[in-house]
């Protein structure tokens, strides 16, 4: 449907006579790409289809599963990559010329969808945001009260939890969880309110802004791609760092170092790696702080294990990723 959608747009854009009759854009090395504005249907839609059609089926399915199958939501995710700083117009390039079957780089793909047009990300995404986020006002702020309410819910999507339909529970049972968890009830209820609000998951209720102790809730698909895909990616845990609150002053100045390096605007790949090793560390210290403190943590604090298995993946990937350019002599521009 939503490839559809786009070639009627792109038909109604061949036939408009205010579009100049070649276009052209600029790359990086400052050389100059014309095209005729005739082609400009075909070039679109080559770029659509390396980001939604010619992935492999779990990157696609993130994607979609970004926007909710929405056909609205899509054609904005792929106008924004497009518009993207992020996105080096080389890469637009080889894709639409289909240059060596090279398509428009993952880790680029997930930058421009987490910072738009912003240098550095800043939580406020459509698509994309920090589940290891807290807010000021809880009264115990912690980094993995999101993902343990986000795992609540997708381990229990196809139970009859508190009602019929299964994968929905009400939000007393979703803060009791969280209040044997060590969290404060109203934590948990500001919480829910907050991944509602980002829509990583959604009420049964349709009137209701607010969720209240007595509203059915269910995880989205979204909330489940931040879980299952997003928190393994570097570049997701790489982008999230500069909107991270953290009970660690050292980490702050050593996460803020590596971003203020007047070298690296943009952190080499030896800087990533300092940043997924010092994310990686303060959340297995912060996890295995909360086992010593909360009794029922380690049985049933899935989401802080989720997140810690993830972030030590998301250390290999980088390390790998490095190895596998390595061992291929360095062929190919490395964007990190």
């Amino acid at each position: 449907m939503i490839r559809k959608r786009l070639e009627i747009v792109l038909a109604q854009v061949g036939d408009n006579d205010d579009i100049a009759k070649y276009q052209r854009y600029q790359l990086e090395s400052g050389a100059s790409v014309s095209y005729s504005a005739s082609r400009l249907g075909n070039f679109l839609m080559s770029i659509y289809l390396s980001l939604f059609e010619r992935r492999d089926s779990y990157t696609r399915n993130a994607l979609e599963a970004l926007v909710a199958r929405n056909v609205r939501r899509a054609l904005g995710m792929f106008a924004d990559i497009l518009s993207s700083p992020h996105i080096p117009t080389s890469q637009i390039t080889t894709t639409v010329l289909d240059i060596g079957g090279e398509r428009i780089a993952e880790d680029n793909i997930l930058r421009a969808l987490m910072r738009g047009r912003y240098r550095l990300f800043n939580n406020r995404s459509v698509y994309i945001r920090n589940i290891l986020s807290t807010n000021p006002d809880w009264t115990r702020p912690s980094n993995f009260l999101y993902a343990d309410l986000l795992e609540f819910l997708i381990r229990n999507r196809k139970q009859k939890i508190d009602f019929s339909v299964e994968g929905y529970a009400s939000g007393e049972t979703i803060v009791n969880r969280m209040t044997q968890l060590g969290y404060e009830e109203d934590d948990a209820l500001s919480a829910l309110n907050q991944l509602s609000e980002w829509g990583l998951v959604e009420s049964e209720s349709l009137l209701s802004k607010t969720l209240t102790s007595v509203d059915a809730v269910q995880v989205h698909a979204s909330g489940f791609i931040h879980m299952r895909y997003l928190l393994m990616q570097p570049e997701y845990i790489v982008g999230i760092s500069t909107d991270l609150s953290v009970a660690s002053n050292n980490l702050s100045v050593d996460l803020a170092s590596v971003w203020n390096n007047p070298r690296h605007p943009e952190p080499d790949f030896a800087g990533r790696r300092r940043i997924l090793d010092l994310i990686n560390y303060y959340v297995m210290s912060e996890y295995e702080r909360r086992i010593n403190r909360h009794a029922f943590y380690r049985e049933l604090g899935y989401g802080g294990q989720i997140v810690v298995e993830a972030l030590g993946r998301a250390v290999r990937r980088h390390q790998q990723t490095f190895v596998k350019r390595s061992s291929q002599g360095g062929r190919g521009h490395h964007r990190k």
